[in-house]
């Protein structure tokens, strides 16, 4: 009885999860999450994943995801049964390597974009092509320890119409593994709310190289 109790909680738990949490199209800017994938790789994760951390995959910045977001808090899964096609999954295999999170990206949160698939990964595409990435971060050959703001400055040097609000720097342990960058419904530059911010555990954190 309690075996069957704990089974049924927990389908209910995975049901609730899957429930629509928001009106599509109903939000206030977009978040672009763009994950360190050398950090992913070192993981137990990565390690077996051959598309991302293979061999002679040199991943640097990759796109985590294009997320609506509300000035508090955030909507997700708004059409749960909705689906994303096998051949636009391959089209964005190029700057997000993992065919599971393109589509669970979908689900959870361009449901919420109030556009089609093809058109809310089309925003994806442009987003990431919006953001010029620093040189240094591109052939980083060994580790590097920097403050967060660093990177932070770094990244806003380059792309001069972004100030350091627009951006936040997440870690796992001292390790980089996320930045994460506010844009408007037009993908243009804004400051990020009161509840994106930093979250490393330190001031310096560390970057794995490129492999």
């Amino acid at each position: 009885m309690i075996v069957l109790l704990i089974l049924g909680l927990n389908q209910t738990r995975a049901e609730e999860q899957n429930q629509p949490r928001g009106q599509p199209g109903a939000f206030d800017y977009y978040l672009l999450s763009l994950s360190w994938s050398p950090e992913y790789c070192a993981g137990p994760t990565g390690e077996n994943d051959q598309r991302q951390c293979g061999e002679g995959r040199r991943y640097g910045f990759v796109v985590h995801g294009l997320w609506p977001e509300y000035e508090k808090g955030y909507p997700q899964f708004c059409e749960p049964d909705s689906r994303v096609s096998t051949p636009l999954v391959h089209t964005m295999l190029p700057i997000m390597p993992s065919e599971e999170l393109i589509r669970h990206e979908w689900q959870k949160h361009g449901t919420c974009s109030g556009l089609a698939a093809e058109q809310y990964f089309d925003k994806t595409q442009q987003a990431f092509a919006r953001i010029i990435i620093p040189a240094r971060y591109k052939t980083l050959t060994s580790a590097m320890t920097i403050k967060s703001r660093r990177l932070k400055q770094d990244l806003a040097s380059v792309n001069p119409r972004f100030t350091e609000e627009s951006f936040a720097v997440l870690c796992r342990d001292r390790f980089f593994s996320e930045v994460r960058i506010c844009l408007d419904k037009n993908l243009e530059p804004r400051a990020c709310s009161a509840e994106v911010k930093d979250a490393c555990p330190s001031e310096k954190i560390i970057l794995r190289p490129v492999r």
